[in-house]
């Protein structure tokens, strides 16, 4: 039965490996499409951040169907985001300015092109030699009373071909990044399955290893996602965005599974007691129902109720600070409940074991508001790649640290997962445990 495990394991990775390279192959261009119907004269269409890198010109070309014939004065224009909204082209000086009329919206594009009804299309070229800039196409007829309802087609390049071509460029280094660490993130588990199956013989299959077990699942069922999205994105210049959202959904459920997990650690349990009182059981509870539907509002509230034209990206939103607010509550209560056990903890090995745990999972909790006050702190196109990767990084070294802690070798020296010791227990107190060494 154990040899059998370990080959369907084996088989799994190989499989998962093999997807991957299949799907990972290079496309022409970002194309967007969709259509657009308002009552609006003055529409947000598009958005690409060109790279000043290669020495080369960008270029965009764009494509409007199903025009109503009584739009004779449609215009595309673009604008890029020039922080002296002083300067012509300036997207900060048009955008949601209600003191600007249509028509000086117009006059202040960095360029435009007229639209003949029912079809058009063109496009523009871009150089940005100096620094990368965001550009914003809108679509406008000034005229029209009755709104806009038609569909476009929008491509972008980028210079430098391979990925450096389709993606925007606060985008370019994220593919490779959940590439690399859908590799990290297989090493991870095929370690860790092979500590579950040793920890199973043992009977030490503890429920505060199998909540480290679900974590690490579903980080890694996350990365797939991501890598899923990227490597399809790679084929039609598009991606998989359902899946991108059900990677981010993934990745707020892990935030939450090893939130639950490391307060639980501070609370002594599986270290200090082998159970937690009904007070400690009931505020976890809480916990975890105020995270799960704080997290779930707020990612509904970023993908349906965000507008892309104005947030960059999402931990500069509303729901991303929400997130960090949320984040930083977890960590007050997670420190509280440290220095609690502190109190009643006797054996010097065990308070130093609180102290580093505590300190390594601190930094967990405080490494996005860290990644978000030096994102702030650089150019807008590097923010994203900046908390992307910032995060990434501290994810899975924090779950490959906890999986460290419950090596089967190991996991005694600190932790009591005896068999039969659960959360819930009618008999709830404190019960030392001798150091195993």
């Amino acid at each position: 039965q154990y040899e059998k495990t370990k080959m369907r394991l084996l088989g799994s990775i190989v499989f998962s490996v093999a997807l991957v390279l299949l799907a990972c192959t290079g496309a022409l261009a970002k194309i967007q499409e969709g259509s657009i119907k308002t009552d609006r004269n003055f529409v947000f269409m598009s958005k690409f951040c060109f790279s000043n890198d290669y020495g080369g010109v960008g270029n965009v070309t764009f494509r409007l169907r199903d025009v109503d014939m009584a739009h004779k004065n449609l215009t595309v224009l673009v604008y890029y985001d020039q922080e002296n909204t002083n300067d012509n082209g300036s997207w900060f000086r048009v955008w949601h300015n209600q003191s600007m009329s249509c028509s000086e919206k117009l006059f202040f594009a960095r360029a435009s092109a007229t639209i003949t009804p029912p079809l058009g299309g063109d496009g523009f070229s871009v150089a940005d030699w100096v620094s990368p800039h965001f550009w914003y196409m809108v679509v406008a007829d000034c005229g029209s009373e009755a709104g806009l309802d038609f569909d476009y087609y929008v491509e972008w390049t980028n210079p430098g071909g391979g990925w450096n071509t389709q993606l925007s460029f606060d985008e370019q280094g994220i593919p490779q990044f959940y590439l690399t660490y859908f590799f990290f993130y297989l090493i991870l588990v095929g370690l860790h399955a092979f500590a579950v199956l040793m920890l199973r013989k043992m009977e030490c299959y503890h429920p505060v290893i199998q909540l480290l077990s679900i974590a690490i699942g579903i980080s890694f069922l996350a990365n797939i996602f991501f890598v899923i999205h990227w490597c399809v994105y790679a084929n039609n210049g598009i991606g998989a965005p359902g899946v991108k959202g059900l990677a981010d959904l993934l990745t707020f459920g892990m935030d939450i599974i090893l939130a639950l997990l490391v307060i639980l650690i501070a609370k002594g349990w599986a270290v200090t007691t082998t159970q937690l009182e009904k007070r400690d059981r009931m505020g976890i509870i809480v916990m975890v129902c105020i995270l799960s539907l704080g997290y779930l509002s707020l990612f509904i509230w970023d993908y349906a109720g965000q507008d892309p034209a104005a947030t960059l990206y999402f931990w500069e939103s509303a729901p991303g600070y929400i997130v960090i607010i949320l984040r930083m509550a977890t960590m007050i209560w997670f420190i509280y409940s440290l220095w609690a056990t502190l109190r009643l903890e006797t054996l010097p090995e065990k308070r130093r074991f609180y102290l580093v745990f505590g300190g390594v999972y601190t930094v967990w909790f405080l490494i996005v508001p860290i990644a978000v006050i030096i994102a702030a702190a650089v150019s807008p196109h590097w923010r994203q790649k900046v908390v992307t990767d910032f995060k990434g990084v501290m994810d899975f070294f924090s779950l490959a640290i906890m999986a460290g802690l419950f090596w089967p070798t190991y996991a005694r020296r600190f932790f009591i997962i005896t068999p039969g010791q659960g959360l819930i227990s009618k008999e709830a107190g404190i019960r030392h445990s001798e150091p195993t060494l």
